[in-house]
């Protein structure tokens, strides 16, 4: 039996929508991953780097541990943490704004 070009066409529209759906959850599953990864490098650098720990029952004044030599470990986990947040948000903007441009994604929108 053959197909009609409208019937090819409906064929060829499917099996790429599943190639793309298939390709998005891959993209997902990846993000999800790298971003348990970073969770587990920031406890381990925080239980490895920050050496100071603070007992309230005699330190008064809680902001200041961070005045004290030992603290190093806590502002470089912090700043790395700040900057790795930076860079997975680009990277959620940046496939978000590819979705945005893709025709069949719209369509598929439009028909919701």
């Amino acid at each position: 039996m053959r197909y009609t070009s409208d019937e090819a066409l409906s064929e060829i529209l499917k099996r790429s929508e599943k190639i793309r759906e298939k390709r998005r959850r891959r993209n997902e599953r990846l993000l999800a991953g790298a971003s348990g990864m970073l969770l587990i490098v920031l406890l381990v650098s925080i239980t490895l780097l920050g050496g100071y720990t603070v007992n309230p029952a005699t330190d008064s004044v809680m902001g200041s541990f961070l005045l004290s030599a030992e603290a190093g470990g806590y502002i470089l986990v912090a700043v790395l943490a700040f900057a790795l947040g930076i860079a997975v948000t680009f990277l959620c903007l940046k496939i978000r704004e590819r979705n945005k441009d893709n025709p069949h994604t719209k369509e598929k929108e439009d028909g919701k």
